[in-house]
């Protein structure tokens, strides 16, 4: 099982929906979640640790942020 520290290199799966992102864990809580602050500047909270995996520096990735459309 996976454990994180803060400040580690990750991508996260945003909101569970199967889409990978980077960022770094900002913050280990108590009940074993992990807060993450994305790369684009959005945050998630308690998210569990199998939703997270280390970071691959392989690069390519997107923004979980939606684009807006006018």
């Amino acid at each position: 099982s996976a454990s994180f520290r803060e400040g580690d290199k990750v991508e996260g799966n945003y909101r569970g929906r199967g889409r990978w992102y980077p960022g770094r864990i900002g913050r280990e809580r108590a009940n074993g979640t992990y807060d993450i602050d994305y790369d684009d500047g959005e945050k998630e909270l308690g998210v569990d640790k199998d939703l997270i995996r280390a970071k691959d520096d392989a690069g390519g990735y997107s923004s979980p942020k939606k684009s807006a459309s006018f």
